[in-house]
């Protein structure tokens, strides 16, 4: 089924990076649209914008669509982010957002998930799931994307991998700045190399303000097989 062009409505979109358009409208011309647009029934665009606007290059009127009717919102939404995380055509800022935005929907509809097993909701390993990604990934990914909407500067470096370090860096500047407020003075980093009970109990009480314990692996091994 086909529509006119000018009856589509295009609200926001995560989409700001469109790329080769010329291309795209070049290859529309010489084989035709393989993958209709999708719209709602009142004609609001929900999934196809660079196709969209590929047709309007051509200067062509209308344009072969299919129709979602009786969709919620975050249905519309869904559908677009998964087009765009899919199909790898985003900026890996776009991604991003896109990959927050719909773990946000998710957990709209279906609430947030608690950290116990067997917990309804909806949670990191849901949305990892969902996109077919590691739990580990999409966790940095939701993690960058939260800090970016904080802190837009971070949406500037080269790639994915560099933000993250970035931020993980402002994060130590941020502890550190907390750990000197509370101190009234300057921290003196001091590694102390020793049997942890051994040396804690030289220290004066009130000397520290956190303990990071890395505990060795397989320590619980024991009492997960029963032994």
């Amino acid at each position: 089924m086909k529509v006119k062009i000018a009856d589509i409505q295009v609200g926001h979109r995560i989409r700001k990076v469109f790329g080769d358009i010329d291309g795209l409208a070049t290859s529309i011309q010489r084989f035709g649209l393989i993958n209709p647009i999708c719209i709602d029934k009142s004609k609001h665009l929900i999934a196809g914008e660079r196709r969209l606007k590929a047709h309007i290059k051509l200067g062509k009127k209308e344009i072969e669509v299919k129709y979602f009717e009786n969709l919620p919102e975050y249905e519309k939404k869904e559908i677009e982010l998964e087009e765009n995380i899919r199909r790898k055509g985003l900026t890996w800022q776009e991604e991003l957002e896109a990959k927050l935005t719909l773990h946000e929907l998710k957990q709209a509809k279906e609430g947030k998930r608690m950290q116990k097993s067997g917990a309804p909701g909806w949670g990191v390993k849901d949305t990892a799931l969902a996109l077919d990604k590691s739990e580990g990934s999409i966790s940095q990914a939701l993690q960058l994307a939260k800090a970016i909407r904080i802190f837009p500067s971070l949406a500037k470096e080269k790639n994915e991998s560099t933000a993250f370090k970035k931020y993980k860096r402002m994060q130590e500047g941020f502890l550190r700045a907390e750990v000197n407020r509370r101190r009234g003075k300057r921290v003196v980093p001091n590694i102390i190399h020793g049997d942890c009970i051994v040396e804690t109990k030289k220290m004066k009480d009130g000397c520290y303000d956190m303990i990071l314990a890395d505990f060795p692996f397989g320590v619980d091994v024991k009492k997960s097989a029963g032994l």
